[in-house]
């Protein structure tokens, strides 16, 4: 979904509060946990291409195509995404992957990028989305 919302997020900026970061050749890592309830998420658009790596609780999420109960869930959000993602009962962690602007730019040239919001389920998707979650865990 995307469209007009009075709160943007810039680049690497989400809800929930931190417990590892790391940045390196325009990726950005986080690895956060959820700090409020379903009904206190506010709608906002991202303004950045990223993955939602989600490391525990119930996602709920506008994406297409999820995955029957599947573990890890992963989400691609492109630029501008608009929503309100958020955990059911407020509580959940996950690793967000933020790709700057260029780096998502260049990737759209070598390889076609899903347009909307998408639940990825390729086994080779959520090896590379884990293995780059795990360095930030490294770093730390």
């Amino acid at each position: 979904m995307s469209g007009p919302s009075s709160l943007r997020f810039a680049p690497g900026q989400f809800y929930g509060g931190v417990r590892l970061s790391y940045a390196s050749h325009g990726i950005i890592v986080t690895h956060r946990v959820a700090d409020r309830e379903p009904d206190e998420v506010l709608t906002h658009t991202h303004g950045d291409a990223h993955f939602v790596l989600i490391s525990g609780g119930d996602y709920v999420s506008i994406a297409e195509g999820r995955p029957a109960e599947r573990i890890p869930v992963l989400v691609y959000n492109p630029p501008g995404t608009t929503h309100r993602d958020h955990f059911k009962h407020g509580r959940g962690s996950y690793f967000a992957i933020s790709l700057e602007p260029a780096k998502a730019e260049a990737a759209g040239y070598e390889i076609a990028l899903p347009g909307g919001p998408v639940y990825l389920s390729n086994m080779a998707q959520l090896a590379i989305a884990m293995r780059i979650a795990r360095c930030c865990a490294v770093q730390h």
